[in-house]
């Protein structure tokens, strides 16, 4: 599967950061007004049996004692893949048509969020309630959980109960989704911050600047992926700098971009062309490689490590292949990095993640499924050896599997994935 997989349709970007408050302009140290949090455990945890401390005992008795009939274990089954829309871009929809090409039209029901989901819950319920009525269905992949998902599901779970239930990335509150699904992914910020750190310092960083503004550093996930890398800085011997910009909210996209034009130069005249960079937005990026690339400097990753988060526009390379930008794949987007960059002599000096964490999360949420489906892991608990083996083989690269806390309640389900490195280019 992972062959003709690897060759699906992607879109170029994830989600740019949502924002409301405004902000403050630019100063250079953000460490003294900005709460520590605490970090994700760096080691991997144990799975303890499903039944979740955080799942109360009505969830627990719609999942065990549903009324409906269960398909049977034979070759007759089915999973259920919901995506956005194609309209959204979001490339979850190319990917399930793939998945469906690849698993047979037989195998695979592929449904769509509405694109006002927001305001359409009653219309999720609906395709959910459509999709339990097929008894073949033995596993439903949510690729992207959506606000109102875990509403929609819990109906779902009062007519079917024999389902398996994967939210491939989740944007509901965390706490409430593991009651619903029976394995969430993530990625961890902190997990991804250590990487950065250490692939700067094998691209040679002695400094690592950390740009974001203060409406960015009030998100938890922000907070604890600032205090990662500052942590793996000190550890390596490299110079942490903090850096406030301006917030797009306050001042506009292009004005907030300009500030990163401007000050990433002077950074590196102070610093030394040695120095690393990093943003916590997605519009810093493409102006921050284009800076790198000017001043031979360092790249850390993208906010959402991804071959196609800054680098198209940065780069210039929309039409490099024949096929449109949104029906390229991880790998011909990796290529065209490489060529560009090796053009400009700068190979071995900027890194990310060689897939988009959407592709990778949904593939493996479908390849764990079929394992499920077929007895191939236990029913109550997630094998998080056999987690880590499929997500490895996608990823190409070590990871490591750790468990989501929140409110110093560790969620049982909820496998954050940590990479231990990144892709060099």
């Amino acid at each position: 599967m992972k062959q003709t997989i690897s060759a699906i349709l992607i879109i170029c970007m994830l989600l740019v950061l949502a924002s409301c408050d405004r902000g403050e302009a630019p100063q250079e140290d953000l460490a003294q007004e900005i709460p520590t949090v605490q970090l994700a455990p760096e080691q991997p945890i144990a799975m303890p049996p499903r039944e979740s401390a955080s799942e109360g005992a009505e969830q627990q008795e719609t999942k065990k004692n549903s009324h409906s009939k269960v398909a049977s274990e034979s070759e007759n089954w089915k999973i259920a893949i919901v995506t956005s829309t194609v309209d959204m871009g979001h490339g979850d929809f190319e990917l399930a048509l793939a998945i469906k090409s690849e698993l047979g039209e037989d195998k695979v029901v592929h449904r769509t969020w509405p694109v006002y989901f927001a305001i359409e819950p009653e219309t999720m319920t609906t395709i959910l309630e459509e999709i339990a009525a097929d008894l073949e269905v033995r596993a439903l992949i949510i690729s992207r959980a959506v606000y109102n998902t875990n509403a929609a599901v819990k109906r779902f779970r009062e007519i079917r109960g024999d389902v398996f239930i994967i939210y491939a990335e989740s944007f509901e509150e965390p706490q409430d989704s593991v009651i619903f699904a029976d394995l969430v992914l993530g990625g961890d910020p902190s997990g991804f911050a250590y990487a950065a750190v250490g692939t700067a310092y094998e691209m040679g960083a002695t400094t690592f600047v950390h740009y974001s503004f203060p409406r960015h550093m009030t998100m938890p996930e922000n907070i604890a992926r600032r205090d990662a890398m500052r942590k793996e800085s000190q550890r390596l011997g490299i110079e942490f700098v903090e850096v406030s910009a301006y917030d797009p909210v306050e001042v506009g996209n292009s004005a907030a971009q300009q500030f990163i034009y401007d000050d990433l130069p002077n950074r590196v005249s102070r610093y030394g062309v040695d120095t690393a960079f990093f943003g916590t937005a997605c519009f810093m990026q493409a102006a921050l490689i284009r800076r790198v690339l000017d001043t031979g400097a360092i790249y850390a990753m993208p906010c959402h490590p991804s071959p196609f988060d800054g680098f198209p526009q940065a780069l210039d390379i929309w039409n490099m292949v024949d096929s449109p930008l949104r029906f390229r794949t991880d790998s011909e987007m990796v290529e065209a990095i490489r060529v560009e960059l090796s053009e400009r002599d700068m190979s071995g000096r900027l890194a990310s993640l060689p897939v988009t964490f959407d592709t990778l999360s949904t593939i493996v949420a479908v390849e764990y499924a079929v394992k499920w489906i077929n007895g191939e892991v236990a029913k109550e608990s997630v094998d998080m050896n056999v987690l880590q083996e499929l997500i490895e083989q996608e990823l190409g690269l070590p990871v490591t599997l750790t468990l989501r806390e929140e409110n110093s309640e560790i969620l049982d389900n909820f496998v954050l994935i940590n990479v231990d490195e990144l892709l060099i280019f």
